[in-house]
């Protein structure tokens, strides 16, 4: 089993180096955006944005989940590269009416998000990008499950790069506005699209394999309606954030969301990008119980650890790369770190729903959560803004993830360890003592928060580790033989 933990620690950590990698490229942009846009454009492009995303998760007809779900099902050679040609055409020919139905309706989706109809380039634009973000996206499954890590990673720091930079030049030599960041995002994807194609082209085959085109479709469209409801569950604060406030609200809650979605980039999508193919490889496995619990201890000790570390210097963060009209942004970005990593652990316990094939529980789950979101969102924004639409997503999440784990375990037994408890407490504990510490000098604060957060870590270090994880963790860092 260690070497299982070893190889998902391995493989997180590549792919933790490509997400702060293309982190440091997207906090380049975030000083960009905030000086080159008021707190207004940069709530369009925000909305414009989520179109784009919210498209492609209905188009892409969950192809990318089918193909991870069915993958292993089949062992290598001819009917495994026929399951991934089939994925691809399924995804290839959403992919085809998207742009066609951007290009139709994108005129009055401008109006009705911006309130102009000159905005709707920009949609079709941004719908064409999510269109070649979803073909992407079931070439990245294949090299995932071939364990081609590094390829990975390459290809989304170099898309990320060539995204900043053509950002860079439309934005500063040609003035091109709030469509200099979208068509630099689609010059990129195109491109990453091409280089995946060919790195994967050894795994196609030259026809479908019918067998799976039903099943594939079937938990395909369960996928889709997960994803479309976890984007309404994610996008429903800002659209309502816009009704019912100003879009310079929703510009300063979106910066500090992006930055609370930090926890999501460097470590959430690493980790889960290699744990998805793992529990299906390893399922059946004699020690996967054993496994699965012990990561879902390891999961919230590293992302915990994360999450208070970003959160105790927001204000600071937040000072470095935004003007001053953003500082408030700060009280968003904890909540959301916690309501997002609180959401990452839905991976580790929807064992028995993956397994079983039976994706409409999640889809009842989410639409549960979505509802309480929207409900709650529409009586608390109003009277509180868009600190009310950050706490509601924590709880709409904790809602998700203990119905996921109730459900869930009655298909497939998850075991739960005690020290996750204490684990959880004290994390929180201590992240919200962080958040009020403030000595009255910045340089004896940050110092301050510093040693609070040290001292989290050597506690977890005695007492959430057993004498041997300890000592592997010692062994592994070289300082114990």
């Amino acid at each position: 089993m260690f070497a299982k933990i070893k190889e998902a620690a391995v493989h997180t950590l590549v792919y933790g180096f490509g997400s702060v990698a293309q982190t440091l490229v997207g906090v380049l942009l975030v000083p960009l955006y905030t000086h080159a846009f008021t707190p207004t454009e940069y709530g369009i492009l925000t909305l414009i944005t989520l179109v784009g995303t919210l498209a492609g998760a209905f188009f892409y007809f969950g192809a990318p989940s089918a193909l991870a779900r069915s993958y292993y099902d089949h062992p290598a050679g001819d009917l495994r590269r026929r399951t991934v040609t089939t994925s691809l055409v399924i995804v290839s020919s959403g992919a085809v009416l998207q742009v066609l139905l951007g290009g139709v309706l994108a005129a009055p989706l401008a109006v009705a998000i911006t309130g102009s109809a000159e905005f709707a380039p920009h949609i079709q634009v941004a719908v064409a990008t999510s269109a070649l973000a979803s073909i992407a996206a079931v070439c990245l499954v294949v090299l995932r499950c071939e364990r081609r890590s590094v390829l990975v990673v390459a290809v989304n720091i170099v898309s990320m790069a060539l995204t900043a930079g053509l950002t860079l030049y439309l934005l500063l030599l040609k003035h091109t506005g709030i469509m200099g960041p979208l068509a630099a995002m689609l010059v990129a994807q195109a491109v990453a699209c091409v280089v995946l194609l060919y790195a994967v082209r050894g795994a196609l085959a030259p026809r479908l394999l019918g067998a799976e085109v039903g099943p594939q479709l079937r938990y395909g469209f369960g996928a889709l309606a997960i994803g479309l409801t976890y984007y309404a569950l994610d996008s429903a604060d800002r659209l309502l954030l816009t009704h019912f406030t100003s879009v310079a609200d929703v510009g300063v809650y979106s910066l500090g969301y992006k930055i609370g979605m930090s926890i999501h980039v460097l470590f959430i999508l690493p980790f889960s990008q290699i744990w998805t193919p793992m529990r299906l490889q390893y399922r059946n496995d004699s020690d996967a119980g054993e496994l699965f619990k012990v990561m879902l201890t390891y999961y919230w000790l590293v992302g915990l650890l994360a999450t208070v570390s970003v959160s105790i210097f927001a204000r600071e963060l937040i000072q470095i790369v935004a003007k001053s009209t953003y500082i408030d942004a700060w009280q968003v970005v904890p909540i959301v770190m916690l309501a997002h990593l609180v959401y990452g652990s839905v991976g580790l316990l929807d064992s028995g729903i993956i397994f079983s094939r039976r994706m409409s529980y999640h889809v009842y789950i989410f639409s549960a959560a979505l509802l309480v979101n929207v409900v709650l969102n529409l009586l608390l924004i109003p009277k509180f803004g868009y600190m009310a639409a950050a706490w509601v997503t924590l709880v709409s999440y904790v809602v998700v993830a203990v119905a996921v784990f109730v459900v869930s375990s009655r298909l497939h037994p998850i075991r739960l360890e005690h020290r996750q408890l204490l684990l959880v407490a004290s994390g929180v504990a201590v992240l919200w003592a962080g958040l009020k510490i403030d000595a009255g000098d910045e340089a004896l604060t940050a110092a301050i928060k510093l040693l609070v957060l040290l001292s989290l870590a050597a506690f977890w270090y005695s007492t959430i580790l057993n004498s041997r994880e300890r000592h592997r963790l010692l062994s592994v860092a070289g300082w114990s033989s």
